[in-house]
């Protein structure tokens, strides 16, 4: 898959767990009480596995990405782990990642649902995803960063800049005032 492709597909795949998230769980109704004076049934057997076909029933202790398909669950990991740049280990603990011994996984758990929560309040169908925020990067900065005159790709851009209103609004006899100060004479 491209990275064109892969992030509508794992924004649908966040998407689609977050509506199987919020979808009520339909319980049945409680059984009554066996007679007083029936005998001892024989131990229940184990609750059954969650889907088989979902990811909480192929996988352990999934959380927050329940409801999506086993198979999208690796690639929707591999695309949070390229969006902050970091390798499985960062959040799961090698050779067992149903535990939750990492500060970090409980952090991207949180992170994921704030995620959700954004894409369902705001933006009118638009997503945001890790990459949005991370870039590549385990913790996204605070700030952007601001090009400074002295680079030259931003030096470059003003030059032009400066260029192009000097050539379209510094050629009439009097320029207003806002464009005059652009003029270079």
């Amino acid at each position: 898959m491209t990275s064109r492709q892969i992030v509508p597909f794992v924004a649908s795949v966040l998407i689609a767990a977050s509506s199987a998230a919020a979808a009520p769980a339909k319980t049945p109704p409680p059984s009554p009480p066996p007679p007083a004076a029936a005998p001892a049934a024989p131990a229940a057997p184990a609750a059954p596995p969650g889907d088989p076909s979902k990811a909480e029933g192929h996988f352990k202790n999934i959380q927050v990405l329940n409801g999506i398909a086993w198979e999208d669950l690796v690639p929707a990991m591999q695309f949070i782990s390229s969006s902050l740049g970091v390798d499985c280990d960062f959040c799961h603990v090698e050779r067992a990642p149903e535990k939750d011994d990492k500060k970090e996984k409980q952090t991207a758990r949180k992170m994921i649902t704030m995620m959700r929560a954004i894409n369902h309040d705001n933006f009118n169908g638009r997503e945001v995803t890790c990459a949005t925020c991370h870039h590549g990067a385990s913790h996204p900065a605070s700030f952007p960063e601001v090009a400074k005159a002295t680079d030259v790709p931003a030096a470059h851009a003003l030059g032009f800049l400066r260029h192009f209103i000097n050539h379209q609004a510094c050629q009439t006899v009097t320029p207003p005032a806002w464009r005059r100060a652009w003029c270079i004479s």
